[in-house]
Formats: structure tokens, sequence, C-alpha cells
């Protein structure tokens, strides 16, 4: 489930996996790199707001090279950007 997208200077791009609590980088081959899986919250996200599961949504690559993005668990511990 791929949420969001952001590109790097060399054309490949940044992506967001909602479901899957992923984020990664997709080469202009097509090649896929997982850059990060983030931990699953107690009791699977049940408390996370309409959804009721954890998604890794929204990705921006900053000028430095920084990238940020929005975790969204239902839980104030792993709730964030």
């Amino acid at each position: 489930m791929p949420e969001s997208i952001a590109l790097a200077p060399d054309g490949s791009a940044y992506v967001t996996f909602a479901g899957a609590r992923q984020l990664a980088r997709v080469s202009l081959r097509g090649g896929v790199r997982v850059l990060a899986t983030l931990p699953a919250p107690a009791k699977g996200g049940v408390n996370t707001l309409v959804l009721g599961l954890p998604l890794t949504t929204g990705v921006v690559r900053a000028d430095d090279g920084t990238l940020y993005f929005l975790y969204a668990t239902g839980t104030a511990d792993l709730t964030g950007v």
C-alpha cells in the first residue's frame, strides 16, 4: 500500500508503505530498498483513529537530505514525525 512519495535528486523515490509501517527507496530501475520498518504498537494499533491500524504516511525530503514522515499508531510513545 504505497501512500506517499518524495523524489531524490538522482530521480529515485522515497515511498511510505502505509500498512507495512515502512519507508523505502525505489530506484529508477525499480529496485526497492527498505530504509526503515517502524515498531508495531501494543495491541496492533487498534487505537489508531479511523483505521484501527498503525500507518506510515506522508514523506518529505529536506534540502539537506533528511527525510520526514508521520507514523500514526494511536499511542503517545510511537506517534509522531
